[in-house]
């Protein structure tokens, strides 16, 4: 058994890293860390994940609520995604981003009803924010860019109210220390209305073909879209810091 104080000690990062990550080559290795999540409506599940040879485990319970799942510790990627299942029927999938140590970061998760949680884990709990409750209001930002470059047959830009919408979103959910990618793949499953919506208003005029390649081309650039909505809302952050 690797003493978990000696990887935080002396080897700092890289020893921490070389236990999550090459942990089939390390017999006996394995490490705990508590992992906290706090859901869209309230509900604070608290547990450990733990890496080991056989691979990665995690879970978090509540007063009446238990989640769990596997993942691979050895995956190379800092941003990984795993799956999960709840004692109440939902699943759900995580994504979360790891930070150097290998033993630490922070994430998002989806369950199958919309429910959205924030968790963290290692060190990294000390700084989890709730995520936004179910239904709230985001305000709109000031000028987002529009959904596309085209414009449609009456000369207006295509896009409507999505881009407005995973802006104030992505102002809403980014934690500002997650990859972009990860903020952006949970910021997907967003702003879906707004999005049919925005097809809606393209295909006016349109014959069926030309819509449904329209539909096609905008349903499939969601996670383009959503990266520049992150992009943008830490800009705007960036500038408001600025002042």
């Amino acid at each position: 058994m690797v003493d978990k104080a000696k990887l935080r000690r002396g080897r700092g990062a890289v020893a921490g890293a070389s236990c999550m990550v090459a942990v089939a080559f390390l017999a006996g290795c394995s490490v705990t860390e508590p992992i906290e999540g706090i859901t869209s409506d309230g509900q604070v599940l608290q547990g450990t994940t733990t890496a080991s040879m056989s691979g990665g485990r995690f879970t978090g319970t509540s007063d009446n609520l238990s989640c769990s799942g596997t993942y691979n510790p050895a995956e190379s990627s800092r941003t990984i995604s795993m799956p999960m299942k709840c004692n109440d029927g939902r699943t759900g999938v995580i994504v979360a981003t790891r930070d150097p140590d290998g033993i630490s970061g922070t994430g998002i998760a989806h369950l199958s009803d919309g429910t959205v949680a924030r968790f963290a884990f290692g060190a990294d709990i000390a700084s989890l924010t709730p995520p936004p409750p179910p239904g709230s209001q985001p305000a709109p930002s000031p000028e987002p860019p529009p959904i596309s470059g085209q414009q449609t047959s009456g000369g207006q830009s295509q896009g409507g109210d999505y881009m407005p919408c995973l802006i104030a979103r992505a102002e809403q959910i980014d934690d500002g220390r997650s990859e972009v990618s990860t903020i952006a793949g949970a910021l997907t499953t967003y702003c879906r209305s707004e999005l049919q919506a925005s097809v809606e208003a393209g295909c006016r005029g349109m014959s069926a073909e030309a819509c449904s390649r329209l539909s096609d081309r905008l349903n499939g650039s969601v996670m383009s879209f959503a990266t520049k909505a992150v992009l943008a809302a830490r800009a705007k952050r960036a500038g408001q810091g600025a002042r």
